[in-house]
């Protein structure tokens, strides 16, 4: 193999790892970023709806207590 072949392929695997790298790093801020959502929510107690088909419904509080903390439980999993 010359050396331009085997630089040619050293070449597109950083190319690939770059990518999968940037990946990850999307995924990783759109993760905490709904972690962040996801916990003013919880803070603010506020009124949460669900969506059932084309319009908005309140939900019961209870409910949207224990929802918000699956998907904070689900998205800090994600995240490690």
């Amino acid at each position: 193999m010359s050396v331009e072949a085997a630089l040619e392929k050293v070449s597109q695997e950083t190319r690939k790892i770059d990518a999968e790298y940037l990946k990850m790093v999307e995924t990783s801020q759109k993760l905490n970023s709904q972690l962040q959502e996801n916990e003013l929510v919880k803070k603010k107690n506020s009124q949460v709806f669900k969506m059932i088909g084309p319009i908005l419904v309140p939900q019961d509080q209870e409910e949207a207590a224990l929802n918000v903390d699956k998907r904070i439980e689900y998205i800090k999993q994600e995240l490690q």
